[in-house]
């Protein structure tokens, strides 16, 4: 989410110079080559981070190959999607990614080499060689107190704490201290992470200390201390039981196994007001490519009343979901000529497909777009690209950050533009959208000839709400009308904006825009609107899978 450093960091890495002396790491890359591996980076990263490991493998997978020149960034590629193998449970995959990691790091510096020793301790750890591990551990530490990493060294001590959870040693008791000393050292070493607290408020509440586990978290205030917040006070109202808590700390942030799924399965069977569990059972079905059965789960979660923090993430769920498809539905082959793709509409009313199925036309400028705003420029608010900081996230902050301003969007497919007020959607407009009268008219609220005599005046090439504020003025549809055209507006524009894999986005701060000027105030809630989206979306893609099977 640190969306202007990494607009920065990306500008410095184009403009850098290789090093003197040929240095690895610093091959030369042409510069549209660089973006564009920047660009899938940030979204491979961005999708193992988000929890879709297979996704994120996918996409960096070229990346990672032999064929990638730059020794930086193919170490960067191998690192993350041997984290995402180890996040799928992909040991195999994982333990190749990890050696060619190391082999790479050894040719760049002393920091590549200790945070690849990282993971590689995870990975003996996940096979059961905790001994080893703990060895791997000891020499990455070595390396970032050399070079006084304090985020290194962090990384190094909370990971030998989980590694010595993890074993089954004979004494258990000295094992435990052990355990708790290594969290404590990982605090000392990086006190703004919250990870060390959290961690030994964990190692509190399954020893039955629900007390003990919230005093270590007493002076931390992350959304992931308040969602361990939540566990422990589901334990005091006994929404779940202690037993069922620990096991639940043990498995949820486990590689999807058969194991840790018939664990949290039987959680949510007997503890159904325990809405964590439900989300980690969705999230591991997630990342097996399991989509129809953690759709039903987030949508499940959607339908019972959560937090904000709780509801943003079952949203992002839902997100992934519908990107992962979108993604599959690409790689497929491309239906003959004269034939309808699988799923898609054969024919009928142009606007049941949501005005998606012709080709979206490309805009100078949004009818919603003040001259003034340009992408990233000093008037906005703040800027980044959607490839890193998702739709439904960006949708959600807005929301509950209650702001009033206008988001821009600009991609290969044009510009587009949605306003806000107070959190609210008060408006919307995308390349490719119909306009308001064109609703109007398919609904049966306005005649094709008053249309026309609204098309041939002065208006026409003003934004949509003014088009809207004549046609009542004028008595041509009543404003309950257009004030639902300039709804399903903005549901068609956000469907649209949804499959936009790619494309820059800027949000700058206004006072009441022309939606309110006009008198006819429209305020749609992003998140209802998304998630209806997506069961639209989850149900097209069950109805399709037939056709495309038997094709």
């Amino acid at each position: 989410g640190h969306l202007t450093e990494a607009a920065a960091r990306q500008r410095a890495l184009a403009a850098a110079r290789p090093a003197p002396g040929g240095r690895p790491g610093s091959e030369p890359v042409p510069r549209a080559e660089l973006d564009a591996a920047v660009q899938q980076l940030t979204e491979g990263i961005g999708s193992v981070l988000a929890g879709d490991t297979l996704g994120g493998s996918r996409t960096l997978r070229d990346l990672a190959g032999e064929s990638q020149a730059n020794l930086s960034l193919r170490w960067v590629a191998l690192h993350w999607s041997a984290r995402a193998a180890l996040g799928s449970d992909g040991l195999a995959a994982a333990r190749q990614h990890v050696k060619d990691a190391l082999a790479v790091s050894r040719q760049l510096d002393v920091e590549a080499r200790a945070v690849s020793q990282l993971v590689a301790a995870e990975l003996l750890a996940r096979a059961g060689d905790h001994s080893t591990a703990l060895t791997w551990l000891a020499e990455s530490r070595s390396r970032f107190e050399r070079i006084s990493d304090r985020w290194g060294l962090g990384q190094a001590w909370l990971a030998e704490a989980r590694v010595r959870a993890a074993a089954t040693p004979e004494d258990g008791g000295d094992a435990e201290a052990a355990c708790g000393e290594a969290a404590r050292r990982a605090w000392e070493a990086d006190p703004a992470w919250d990870g060390p607290p959290i961690f030994l408020a964990g190692r509190a509440l399954m020893r039955g200390d629900t007390s003990a586990a919230e005093a270590t978290l007493a002076e931390v205030r992350t959304p992931a201390a308040d969602r361990f917040r939540q566990l422990a006070d589901a334990v005091r109202r006994r929404a779940v039981s202690q037993a069922d808590a620990s096991d639940f700390l043990r498995v949820h942030h486990a590689p999807p196994t058969a194991q840790a799924i018939r664990v949290l399965e039987r959680i949510v069977a007997g503890s159904p007001r325990f809405h964590q569990a439900q989300e980690a059972l969705a999230w591991m079905l997630l990342k097996l490519g399991r989509y129809d059965e953690a759709c039903d789960l987030f949508t499940g979660l959607m339908a019972q009343s959560l937090g904000a923090g709780d509801r943003a993430l079952a949203m992002l769920g839902l997100s992934c979901i519908a990107n992962a498809r979108r993604t599959a539905e690409e790689a497929r082959p491309a239906a003959p000529a004269g034939r309808p793709q699988d799923g898609a509409p054969a024919g009928g009313d142009p606007g049941a497909s949501g005005a998606l199925g012709r080709p979206a036309g490309r805009t100078s400028d949004s009818s919603l777009l003040p001259r003034n705003v340009q992408m990233g420029g000093v008037d906005a608010v703040f800027s980044g690209r959607l490839a890193v900081f998702s739709l439904p996230d960006l949708l959600e902050f807005l929301r509950s950050a209650r702001r009033t301003g206008l988001l821009v969007f600009s991609s290969a497919a044009g510009m587009a533009s949605m306003r806000f007020r107070e959190g609210w959607i008060s408006g919307a407009a995308c390349p490719g959208a119909p306009g308001v009268g064109e609703l109007l008219v398919r609904a049966g609220k306005l005649s094709a000839e008053a249309l026309g005599t609204v098309s041939a005046d002065p208006f026409a090439d003003q934004p949509d709400v003014a088009v809207a504020e004549l046609l009542v003025r004028r008595g041509l549809v009543d404003a309950a009308s257009v004030q639902e055209a300039l709804r399903q507006l903005i549901g068609l524009a956000l469907r649209e904006l949804l499959t936009w894999k790619d494309g820059e986005f800027a949000f700058s701060r206004e006072s009441e825009g022309p939606a309110a000027a006009a008198g006819l105030p429209v305020e749609v809630d992003a998140q209802t609107l998304l998630l209806n989206l997506f069961k639209e979306m989850d149900e097209a893609s069950r109805d399709a899978a037939p056709a495309g099977a038997h094709a």
